[in-house]
């Protein structure tokens, strides 16, 4: 019992069931005037009581019923709830032990309203306010289940009561004991609620919750391979993990080595991953979307993960942990997974947050003239949280979505006079430029970039980045000596408001680099990169999202320097490192993936650049479609690809597909674009 903690009897599972029986005793009598279903008092199914009557003329009433039998008709490999047959329990062995040397492993889990009437029993919310899972264990758990010596699930199926409380879980939790107990509580009632409206759920939930359904008693004398098996097998029947993050900036789970388990195991199982958080995190989180400060923590959460960095108390379980995470998916696939997961929830999180503001300001009418003070804040916010998500849009690759949103926006409002406005509409031009939208980018652009000067002054950061942005569009439209002015006023500028190695110049710098480039200023370009580089991976790290760009940049100036081998192989590095951190479909990932293909042309490899073209146009078409300027590109190098291959058919092939693509690029590109003009000068050489 943990120091200062207060004195429980050894029997106080008498107060929960008792709690257990003034919640279930109203529905139990309608229940007797239902048709009562045979069979076993706990529901197990003919298939399982086959099983075991098997099992007994073999000796041993749990050998038979196999990790297959138990998941029959339980939660599939996407997460989908039903009711399943309760079975008592199941064995997992390890390899090279025999079942009697492990103790069994409990399949079942117990519904959410069981943990509500066990936290009442307990003495409700009070008393366990500011206690962790593990003081809970120590300090209330334990001493309930001393008597029976087994985990609380146990327990209840050994007692025959509240069947209908406990089933084979379907649902399994990762969290740290540090967390206090009830915030993962909390984390769960909203993962479930949220859940329950996105999905339509059906069936019945049951948790599997270390806490209650491992026996405490002797949990810490299990060893290793009995605990990863248990995962392994535990994870992959119940089809389902939903991991507990808090804090939101820098969760604890994801520095535990026995979470990464449960991951990796939910990665090896095809199993359904799901991140949960409760109120009190997921407010702050939404408080941190408002804010420029903040707003960059949460840029931080959904750039980068790496569980490599993770811990365990005992150094050889880490080890044994981390070997098998090599010998399997390794951790790149880890980490791009919950990344992915979490990119997906905080966008949803912010979408809600926003519609929930909505809704609350169509409740009061929308007006914000006649309003209160208070309600104007609630404006304010509103509209700070659609800048917010779209920035999340954005960074994501999702501008069409980010489109929408802001072109809603900003039709409903006036005035450039307004901080907020100014976001909207910056943001909206920068989704324009980046979803290959220039005329209407550049109408936008260059009007906020005049309003912000009049309003906050030339060398203010939001000016500043205006200007940056303007220049960026200038280069898309290869308006090279007004992209070179533009970046090389904006380098200035930011070098006296801020310093020549604050991370904003280093940006324009960037910019600069990629004139530089493009008009082959090579030793200018390279000088360039390499002092963007230094600022980078001196400030963010090695391999932080903007170094693995500039990284992509050099590769590029290196082929166009005639360094082809040494362009691949950066390039190869590049696009691997880019899949793990921001995932195969992200638009920098595809420019790297582009950019290895051109280094396989160089080099005369025409099938490793088809292959690779393919592949990033597929992803094209169907997120950016066949107008955008990255796609027409790259339908140009595709065809020109096809061209070198040699074959009389992939010829064909490719004269097609410069066909269908060169009007669409000279409409959307303009007539006198150079690559276009390039591409058309190729194709007019007779074969």
């Amino acid at each position: 019992m943990s120091e200062g903690s207060d004195s429980i009897a050894n029997d106080s599972g008498v107060d929960v069931f008792r709690a257990l029986d003034d919640t279930t005793r109203e529905r139990e009598k309608r229940q007797r005037t239902q048709p009562r279903a045979t069979g076993h008092p706990h529901n197990i199914s003919t298939g399982a009581e086959a099983a075991q009557k098997k099992s007994k003329t073999d000796g041993n009433s749990n050998r038979d019923i196999s990790n297959e039998d138990a998941c029959t008709g339980g939660a599939s490999a996407h997460g989908d709830i039903g009711r399943v047959p309760l079975q008592v329990c199941s064995t997992v062995t390890a390899a090279n032990t025999t079942e009697a040397d492990l103790p069994p492993f409990e399949t079942n889990g117990i519904k959410f309203e069981l943990f509500d009437v066990i936290v009442d029993a307990w003495g409700g919310v009070e008393r366990l306010r500011g206690l962790t899972t593990t003081q809970v264990n120590d300090q209330l758990q334990k001493p309930w289940t001393a008597a029976a010596q087994s985990s609380a699930v146990s327990m209840l199926v050994q007692q025959q009561r509240h069947a209908d409380l406990v089933g084979p879980a379907n649902v399994f939790v990762s969290h740290a004991w540090k967390y206090l107990f009830l915030d993962v509580l909390d984390a769960l009632r909203q993962y479930f609620e949220q859940r329950r409206a996105a999905e339509a759920q059906r069936g019945d939930v049951f948790i599997w919750f270390d806490l209650f359904c491992n026996n405490q008693h002797s949990a810490t004398e299990l060893p290793f391979e009995w605990w990863t098996r248990t995962f392994s097998s535990n994870i992959r029947l119940i089809g389902n993990t939903v991991m507990i993050l808090a804090p939101w900036q820098a969760p604890v789970t994801l520095k535990r080595a026995w979470c990464l388990y449960e991951i990796f195991c939910t990665v090896e199982t095809q199993s359904r991953f799901d991140v949960a958080m409760c109120h009190g995190e997921i407010k702050d989180f939404i408080g941190a979307l408002t804010h420029h400060e903040s707003f960059q923590k949460v840029k931080e959460l959904i750039a980068s993960i790496d569980v490599e960095q993770s811990e365990a108390f005992k150094p050889i379980d880490r080890d044994n942990i981390f070997a098998a995470v090599r010998a399997g998916p390794g951790f790149g696939s880890i980490n791009l997974m919950i990344l992915r997961k979490i990119r997906e929830w905080v966008i949803e999180t912010a979408a809600r947050a926003l519609k929930q503001a909505d809704d609350a300001g169509d409740d009061c009418g929308g007006d914000a003239s006649s309003s209160s003070k208070s309600s104007v804040h609630e404006v304010r916010r509103r509209d700070k949280l659609k800048v917010a998500l779209g920035k999340l849009l954005i960074d994501q690759g999702w501008y069409d979505r980010c489109i929408t949103l802001l072109e809603q926006a900003v039709s409903a409002v006036s005035g450039d006079d307004d901080e907020v406005i100014l976001d909207m509409r910056h943001y909206l031009g920068e989704a324009y430029w980046k979803g290959g939208r220039y005329p209407d980018a550049s109408v936008l652009m260059n009007r906020v970039l005049v309003e912000r000067q009049a309003l906050l002054g030339r060398h203010a950061p939001e000016t500043l980045r205006s200007m940056h942005n303007c220049a960026m569009l200038l280069l898309s439209q290869c308006d090279y000596p007004a992209a070179q002015r533009t970046f090389e006023e904006c380098i200035a500028a930011r070098g006296v408001a801020c310093g020549i190695k604050h991370l904003d110049t280093a940006h324009s710098c960037l910019g600069l680099a990629h004139v530089f480039t493009r008009v082959q200023k090579n030793d200018e370009a390279m000088a360039l990169y390499e002092r963007v580089l230094s600022v980078y991976t001196s400030q963010l790290g090695a391999m932080h999202a903007d170094v693995l760009a500039v990284q992509n940049n050099v590769a590029y100036l290196l082929r166009q320097m005639g360094k082809y081998s040494e362009a691949a192989a950066l390039l190869e590095e590049n696009v691997l490192a880019r899949k793990i951190k921001i995932g195969e479909e992200h638009p920098d990932t595809l420019r790297s993936t582009s950019n290895l293909a051109h280094a396989h042309i160089s080099l005369g490899e025409f099938a490793q650049a088809v292959t690779l073209t393919r592949a990033v146009r597929a992803v094209q078409l169907r997120t950016i479609g066949e107008r955008h300027p990255y796609s027409i590109y790259n339908t140009l190098f595709l065809a020109r690809a096809l061209h070198g291959g040699g074959g009389e058919a992939q010829r064909a092939e490719a004269r097609a597909l410069f066909e269908m693509i060169l009007p669409i690029g000279k409409e959307v590109l303009g007539d006198n674009n150079y690559q276009v003009l390039e591409y058309e000068a190729f194709f007019k050489r007779p074969d």
